[in-house]
Formats: structure tokens, sequence, C-alpha cells
């Protein structure tokens, strides 16, 4: 399975109530196989954003809406197809990680790590463990405004037992934070926070090489965005590229580090 990519669409699908798809895909771009389609209904969920993960056999992810309490889902299914499972249904609880999770997940062993856009007690979004078989959901930290605000569209960054995220608004200047946080959910630490001359708004995941994380943000000296770095312990920020426009503008997903170089891409700008 070395040569298949495994994906998801965020609609689309040609039953009823289609809410997207999981599907697989050769690398040479033949063998397409819809492996499993959303419903909009309380049995499925539905309009995944994230990433898939796999582990062995098994792909796990979310969906950002219903399930049974219409607030998303994670799930896993076998790589064939077979063997779809909600593990979990996001509710609208103190605890339960309500407001729609627009992430990828983060495994380490039998452990999902992963954040919800608002959920915890002051609906502003969380970070959340819970076994690969559905069990043990733990709320590890509840964003207040404070501490970050709703995390955007990326996966937490693991480096042994600390976690590292962002999110989009909050902080000391409402433009986002860069964290960290143990993940037995103690240590919080905010590692960064964003001004808009230094970024604002991170969507992505972090990427980690060595001890330094890179990151892209809005922002920046043209106010279109930018790519910074900065070391895990919140020391040596740098602004590594500002977005004008005709170079791109509005940097979204994450960064892809290959050697010593970065490869990413803009929602928009360019010729």
């Amino acid at each position: 399975n070395e040569s298949v990519l495994y994906g998801m669409t965020n609609g689309g699908g040609a039953i009823a109530n289609s809410a997207g798809v999981i599907f697989s895909l050769n690398t040479n771009g033949s063998g397409y196989l819809n492996l499993h389609t959303f419903t909009a209904d309380a049995t499925s969920g539905s309009w995944p954003y994230g990433s898939l993960i796999r582990s062995g056999n098994k792909l796990y992810g979310m969906t950002s809406g219903y399930g049974q309490y219409g607030l998303g889902t994670i799930f896993s299914i076998n790589i064939d197809g077979s063997g779809y499972t909600k593990l979990y249904n996001f509710k609208n609880d103190s605890l339960g990680g309500s407001g729609s999770p627009n992430g990828t997940l983060t495994i380490s062993g039998n452990m999902l790590y992963g954040m919800t856009y608002g959920g915890g007690g002051p609906s502003k979004g969380n970070v959340f463990s819970i076994h690969t078989d559905g069990t043990g959901y733990t709320d590890l930290l509840e964003f207040n405004g404070t501490n970050g605000m709703h995390p955007g569209y990326g996966a937490l960054t693991l480096s042994g037992n600390v976690l590292y995220g962002t999110t989009l608004y909050g902080g000391a200047n409402g433009g986002g934070v860069v964290f960290s946080i143990h993940t037995d959910g103690t240590g919080y630490r905010d590692l960064l926070d964003f001004n808009n001359s230094n970024g604002s708004m991170p969507f992505g995941s972090l990427t980690l090489s060595g001890n330094i994380l890179y990151g892209n943000a809005g922002g920046g000296l043209y106010a279109k965005g930018l790519i910074y770095s900065i070391h895990m312990d919140g020391t040596g920020y740098r602004d590594l590229f500002d977005f004008n426009g005709a170079n791109g503008k509005g940097p979204m997903g994450s960064l892809t580090l290959s050697g010593n170089t970065l490869y990413g891409t803009t929602g928009d700008g360019g010729s």
C-alpha cells in the first residue's frame, strides 16, 4: 500500500444526503476507490476538513458536522473501506469538545490528540486526547481567549510528550498564539503572541525540524502573510519571508520540509 494515497473531500458523493467521501487513489492516478460516503445525519459524520492519519491498516479522521449531536465526529475505517466506526460524537457540554473540529488528528501509540474550534466550557476551543478504540476522551486544555481562542485547520505537532499548536485568535493581541502543552494536559505555555506585524491568524500545522518550529500566518510586512520560525522554547522568532501579493498571499495550509527547503502554498495572489 505504499503507492496508495488516502484522502477526504468536504462535500459530494453519489447517494442521498452526501456530505463528503473518503477515497483512495494510486500515486500514478489510477485505481480511484470511494471507500466511504458521509451522510448528513446522526448515523454518520459530515463535511470533513482535515487529513486522514494512518496506523497499520486503519485510517483515523474527524468530521466537522453531524453525528449523534450534530457537532462532528471522530472515526476510524480500514484502508479497504470496511469497518467504518464512529469513535466519538462531539457534543455541547463542558467536556464534549463541541464546535465542529476542522483539523487533523495526531497519533502516538494508542492515543489520538486533536483540537476543536469551539469546544470546552468557554466555547473557544479545546485540546483533547482519546484512545484509538474510542474510550478515554479527555479534555486536556480549554482555550479562554487569554491563552488562545479557536484553533484553525491544522494538527498538533508532537515531540516527546509535548504537543505544539496554534490558535487563530486570542492571546495578548487577539491575533492568535503558538502554544505548547504536555500530553497529560499539564504545562501549558504561550510561546508566541501574534501581533499582525509578526503574523496573525495562523491556519496550518507547525512543522518541526530539530528544535525549530516552522509555520505560516497572515499579517506581516505587507499584510498578506508570512513564513516564520521559532524555537520550541518560544525564543528566537524569525520572519523568514513576507508575501506581497505578486509572489502569493494568504497562506492557509501547512509547510512541508525536505532537507533544508520548505514547500507550501497560498490561497490567493500570484500572477
